[in-house]
């Protein structure tokens, strides 16, 4: 693992030193490890919000070279096209049926000591068994 000495602003000196202090971390380092994780998740996130733009921006172009396209009249189909840009897509969770779950299962292989307890436990809510 590399060092480093990073100077820090007295407010963020007292924010590390609490974080550590409340026992959310065990040391400085880790605090400083989870936000630069965070920061490099963000910067990520941010240049695929900018790809998704420019994807848009090139088929817009393309649309437009080849005659395809409609003009927007109203503000309301601007702001609906606007947002659906800016705003990133969630992907879909996938659904699977019980069927498409039990035909993945493989119960060929005995099952280990912990996944037995499990299975022979008692339920904690209303599960039906």
């Amino acid at each position: 693992m590399a060092a480093l000495n990073v100077n820090l602003s007295d407010d963020l000196a007292a924010f590390v030193d609490e974080q550590v202090h409340n026992g959310r971390h065990q040391n400085a380092s880790e605090v400083v490890g989870e936000a630069l994780r965070r920061y490099a998740s963000d910067l990520a996130a941010k240049t695929e919000r900018i790809d998704s733009i420019r994807g848009a921006i090139r088929e817009g172009r393309e649309a437009i070279s080849r005659d395809d396209f409609s003009q927007i009249a109203r503000k309301a189909d601007e702001k609906a096209l606007l947002s659906r840009l800016i705003r990133p897509r969630a992907k879909p969770k996938p659904y699977y049926t019980l069927e498409e779950l039990l035909e993945g299962s493989d119960y060929s292989e005995p099952q280990t000591p912990e996944d037995r307890e499990w299975v022979d436990s008692p339920a904690v809510g209303r599960e039906i068994i």
